[in-house]
Order: C-alpha cells, then sequence, then structure tokens
C-alpha cells in the first residue's frame, strides 16, 4: 500500500517527509483514535483496498455474514493505519519505549532454534505491526535480516530504509540479490520473511482454506539448502494498541531425498500454520492482495 498512497514520485517523498515531521507530535492518546477512524473511512471510499480484503477473508471466514466479514475489513484497514502512526513516530521511540509495546512470547523457541547453529528463517505473514515488533528483536541484540519492497523513487526507498533500520535492523531490497540472507544465515543470525505472499511470482500452489492458492516457497529452500530453523511467528495488535508476539517452536522439515517434493511438502506444513494464525484472528491479517487469483500457468 506504500506505493498507492506516496505514488512513485518525489512528490510522495516529500509528502513522506511532511508525514514523518507531523505524525510524531501527535500523542498516542490521539494518535490511534485518529489513524483508526481514518482507516474505516479507507473502508467507506476506497474500493481498491476494501475488496481485496474481502475477497481474501471470504476465503478465510468461510460460511461468515457479509457484514461480519465488512467488520473484520474495516478492522484490518483501522489496524493498517495505525501501523502507519507507528511507523512514523518510530524513529522517536526509545529503545526501552518499544520494549513496553511489545511482549514477546516464545523466546526459548528462538533460542533452541539459534543453538543448531545454522540461522534461523522467522516466517511470518502481513500480521499485526512488522516495523514495531521486528525492532523487539533487534534491540535484544539479536542480528536481524528482512527483505522490504523497493518503491520509488530511491531516495524515498532509502528514507524508509532508515526509518526501518534504525534500532537495528539490517534491510535489503526484495528486488536484489538475496545473497546477504544466506550470509546472515552462516554467521547464525536470524532473517524474516513473509510466507503469505509470492511477490516474485515463483512459488508453488497449494490448499490453502481449501482452495488452491499460490504461496511462496523460497523460505522453505532456504531452510532445506541451508540446514537453517524455520521459525514461524506472529504478532498481533491488542485492545490497547501494545503487541502480542509469539515464536513457535521450529516446523520439522521432511528430508527424503527428493528435494522438490521435501520443498512442497514443507510449504503444505506453513500453510497449516497460517491458516490457524489468520483464521483465529482474520482481522489482524494486513493483506491487500487477492491471494486465492491463480496464474492461468498453474
Amino acid at each position: 500500500m506504500l506505493k498507492r498512497i506516496f505514488n512513485q514520485t518525489l512528490a510522495g517523498y516529500w509528502m513522506y517527509r511532511v508525514l514523518g515531521a507531523i505524525i510524531p507530535l501527535i500523542p498516542p492518546r490521539l494518535g490511534y483514535p485518529l489513524f483508526g477512524w481514518i482507516g474505516a473511512r479507507f473502508f467507506d471510499w476506497c474500493a481498491d483496498a476494501r475488496e481485496p480484503l474481502r475477497d481474501n477473508l471470504r476465503h478465510v471466514m468461510r460460511d461468515t455474514a457479509p457484514h461480519e466479514i465488512d467488520r473484520a475489513a474495516r478492522n484490518i484497514l483501522r489496524n493498517h493505519l495505525k501501523n502507519y502512526y507507528d511507523f512514523f513516530r518510530s524513529p522517536r521511540l526509545s529503545k526501552d519505549d518499544i520494549a513496553k509495546l511489545v511482549q514477546v512470547n516464545g523466546f526459548e523457541n528462538l533460542e533452541h532454534a539459534l543453538q543448531r547453529g545454522k540461522g534461523v528463517v522467522f516466517i511470518t505473514a502481513h500480521f499485526g505491526n512488522l516495523d514495531i515488533v521486528g525492532q523487539t528483536f533487534a534491540i535484544r541484540g539479536y542480528k536481524v535480516t528482512t527483505p522490504a519492497e523497493h518503491v520509488k523513487p530511491e531516495i524515498l526507498y532509502q528514507r524508509i530504509v532508515a526509518t526501518r533500520a534504525a534500532k537495528g535492523l539490517t534491510i535489503i531490497p526484495v528486488d536484489g540479490p538475496l545473497l546477504a540472507l544466506v550470509r546472515a544465515l552462516k554467521k547464525n543470525e536470524i532473517i524474516g520473511l513473509a510466507a503469505d505472499l509470492d511477490v516474485t511470482h515463483s512459488g508453488i500452489a497449494v490448499n490453502f482454506f481449501d482452495a488452491p492458492a499460490r504461496l511462496p516457497d523460497g523460505h522453505v529452500q532456504l531452510a532445506r539448502r541451508t540446514g537453517a530453523a524455520l521459525l514461524p511467528a506472529f504478532s498481533m495488535r491488542l485492545a490497547d494498541n501494545t503487541f502480542a508476539a509469539y515464536a513457535e517452536p521450529a516446523i520439522e522439515l521432511q528430508h527424503t531425498g527428493d528435494f522438490q517434493a521435501d520443498v512442497r511438502a514443507g510449504v503444505e506444513q506453513v500453510a497449516r500454520v497460517l491458516e490457524k494464525w489468520i483464521g483465529q484472528h482474520p482481522e489482524q491479517w494486513v493483506m491487500f492482495h487477492r491471494i486465492w487469483q491463480i496464474a492461468e500457468s498453474i
């Protein structure tokens, strides 16, 4: 949604600069209600934002009344605009501020995975607020590298990267060389990848909420090739606008000798984890792409 809001122009860059100067001045007691209200108006006025959410939620919330689906979609947009509020004010948050915003459950699962010595591939969905929650691992001393959408113009992308990397995250462009991910794993560090959106259009079709959908397989391939632990992690925005993050035990991948079959099985395992979290908390799934649109080539 960054591309649509900032329009890939220098005007979009200056809009970003203005918002970055103004939004941090808005206190949370006003900022969260304001941006939640703006998100609800996006649902009412912006079909480009509303309709993909409805389409995805019809798969997730089968046999649910349309008004309940609309309620969940409206809450997604409220959460999404609150995420923007948090993003723009994050440079002025101290490490202590961020630590107070995020409660992490399952650190023992992360530590156990790192004990393997081959790095950790954090897999998640577009859930909660990755900008704030991702920082909480960095401020605790974990080395975390993650790809990010390479928006245009370049000056805008560099500004966004600087904001996201301010507390220690390493950001690389999703459309560039991904050797940095392999190098991070070799140093027993963490990489973070979204498992619910096939941005490169090179994933595989699997059954997802009882319908075929193309999901990415790069995270499974990386884990199989490097021996890294594949660790599901999700975060949720709570009613008080703090976050709860959860690191699950690592997924045990197959090693049958048939690499492609093992990768497909791994993506199926990941799909089951995604179904659990998205199915239980659909209002947290900030996904503006129609996931069940399958290319004719499949």
